[in-house]
This record gives C-alpha cells, structure tokens and sequence, in this order.
C-alpha cells in the first residue's frame, strides 16, 4: 500500500485533516509562519504534518506517514545520556518508524507527543492569546483553576524526546491516580496541544480555550501600526547596508520602548519561534548616538550575528534582514512576541525562558532545520 492508494474511509479522513489543518492555519490568531503541527492516526498509522510545511496549505506532499509499532518501541529504547547523542539517537529511530515511500519527508518533532495522545486527531498551535498563559508568571495556576481536569500544565523543559517522556511520565501517573487523559496539554513558553476523536470536538475545546482565557484577559493589546518617519529608517539602513529593514510601530511598542525598565518584559524571545525567526532578543537602543556601539556590542555578544529586530526608544522597531522574506518573518514574530507581553500582564507579568533552554533551541539542528524549510 502506497500513499496514492490509501482505503476510502483514511482518504476521507485525510481531506478532514487537510480542511482543519487549513482552517487553523490561516488563522493568524492560532498559527504563524510555519508554527504548529497536526496529526491523524489509528492504531496502525498516523499522519502528521512534516516539518518546516505550513498548515495553512497543507496537503498530500505536506505529511508523513508514520509507522505506529515503530514509534511505539521508541518509548522504550535506551538512549544515550549526552544530550546531543541523545537526541541524534531519538531522531534516527523517528525517521526510521516512516512508512515505506515516505523517505523524502522530515516528520514533524512533536511526532512522538501526537503518537502518545489516545484519540485520532491532535491540533497544536501557538495562540498569542494562549501563550499569554504559558508566558506567564501565574500561567500554571490560572490554567488548573479555569480549565481544571481538562487540561495538563507541562513546566518548560528541552523539545523533543525529552518533552515527549516527560508528558508521558506526568499523565500515566496521572492515569495511575484514578485521572482521566485530558485533551487540553499547555507547554510552558510553547503553546497548547488538542486532541480529540472528531474535528467538531477539537474546534468546540479550541473555542472553550479561547473563551476562558479572554474572559481572564484586562488588557488587550493595541495592534494599530503608527507611521516612523524616513528618516529613522535610513539611519538603521545605514548602520546595516544590504540589509532589508522594516519600520514599524504601534503604541505598545513605544510604550515599551520609552525607557529600559519599561523594556524588561520584551527584553527576550518568549518561545521557541520567536527565536527562530527573530532571534534570541531584539536590541534596543536609548539614543541614535548609540545605534552604532550598540549594533557593535550586540555582534560581539552574540558570534558575529547583527540584532533581527532593533527597537529605538521613542521611534518604534525595525526588522533587519539580508533576506526580505525573514526581514517579514522576523517583523510578524516580534509583533507575536510584542502581543503575548501584553497578554502576561493579566496572569503577573512575563515569564522568559531560562538561559539554559535558550541555549539549546539557539543551536538545535532541528530548529535550523525548520527555519530553512519554511516557505
């Protein structure tokens, strides 16, 4: 059985898969750039998104056919403890459990986490609305008072395998304990994983997120774009000739950007994204006088590499990219990131990724990986 010759009833789930794949992908509010996976599965074979594929025209050629006995004994290989022995391991061993003619596509990482969830169809995004949430300081707290048994709060720890066991370990026990498997999983600085049997379940829990969750929001951010003027642009072309730069601004930015304290909540990238596309964290500079020193001091901390984003103090932000199609990616993600602030100040204020965690998605092979990819 090859992939153009799928039984009637898989063919129809598939166009099912597709519709809420695209629905949910065209969706600035849910999924942006390539963020975000889906899956199908029974007991004998899943399909789920590739990576670096958008959902928001995801087809046929956009998904992996998964081996469901070859994921499951990934569970109980033994793995080296060096982490990235670790997760070279666990990579081969996934790309292994493809079905045959599948060689050429790249399953998505999260694989194994949609494998585990024991209904058919799993949907994660990455709301800002909802990263609002797992960014926040009272972020676990407000997910077990307003969602309940419903949903599983997992703490930041590294993607991945290691996200994967650590998921596994916390439900079973909660299973062990008389529990049920929620459908609703929050990721600290991540997102939020779905699963249901139906697509109209897994829109109606989306919709009873989103309503809980605004129902707790204070403030909504501000999202008008403001005009800088020219000459403010040409000042950051100048510091970085051959790059592509964006201005932008709205009135959270400049609120934000009016002194370095009020800074400290866009200081870092709240998610993994964020860091993909634009960069561990943005620079910014109190006064043109400093463009340059600062552009200087910010390559020499960070190997060589110019800042994505540069938010000037009073002015507003700028995407800078010898690519104008990142230039673009960089400038929607900060944007995101810029959202998701705002939302934190209703659950206590931002909550960053530890150093550590950093670290690691910076030089992460598959987070490089699906930012090539990325159309």
């Amino acid at each position: 059985m090859n992939a153009m010759s799928w039984p009637i009833g898989i063919e129809r789930t598939l166009r099912e898969l597709f519709t809420i794949s695209r629905e949910f992908g065209s969706n600035s509010d849910y999924v942006l750039a390539g963020g975000g996976n889906t899956s199908w599965k029974n007991d004998e074979i899943m399909f789920v998104k590739a990576s670096g594929e958008t959902l928001a025209n995801l087809d046929r050629d956009g998904i992996v056919a998964m081996d469901m006995k070859r994921i499951d004994k990934i569970w109980s290989a033994r793995y080296p403890v060096g982490q990235k022995e670790r997760e070279d391991a666990a990579l081969y061993d996934l790309m292994n459990a493809r079905r045959l003619g599948e060689e050429e596509k790249r399953p998505s990482v999260e694989s194994l986490l949609h494998a585990f969830f024991p209904f058919h169809f799993v949907i994660h995004t990455h709301p800002a609305l909802v990263n609002g949430l797992t960014c926040a300081k009272k972020g676990e707290k407000t997910v077990r008072r307003i969602f309940g048994a419903d949903a599983t709060w997992i703490p930041v720890i590294e993607p991945g395998y290691v996200l994967a066991k650590a998921v596994k370990e916390t439900i079973e026990a909660r299973l062990a304990g008389g529990g049920v498997f929620p459908p609703m999983l929050f990721l600290q600085n991540h997102g939020v994983f779905v699963a249901a049997d139906t697509v109209e379940e897994i829109r109606e829990l989306y919709r009873i997120i989103f309503e809980a969750i605004n129902a707790e929001i204070s403030k909504h951010p501000n999202e008008v774009e403001l005009s800088i003027d020219g000459s403010a642009t040409n000042k950051i072309q100048e510091a970085l000739p051959g790059f592509t730069i964006l201005p932008f601004a709205t009135a959270d930015i400049l609120n934000f950007a009016a002194s370095w304290e009020a800074f400290k909540s866009l200081r870092l990238a709240l998610t993994p994204d964020h860091i993909v596309y634009f960069g561990y964290r943005p620079l910014y500079v109190e006064s043109w006088k400093k463009l340059l020193w600062n552009i200087e001091e910010f390559k020499r901390d960070d190997e060589n590499r110019p800042p994505r984003i540069i938010v000037v103090k009073n002015v507003g932000a700028f995407s800078c990219h010898e690519n104008p199609r990142k230039a673009e990616l960089a400038k929607l993600l900060f944007l995101d990131n810029v959202k998701i602030a705002i939302y934190t100040e209703s659950f206590g204020g931002a909550m960053f990724m530890p150093d550590w965690l950093i670290r690691f998605i910076r030089t992460w092979e598959i987070e490089t990986y699906r930012a090539s990819v990325t159309k």
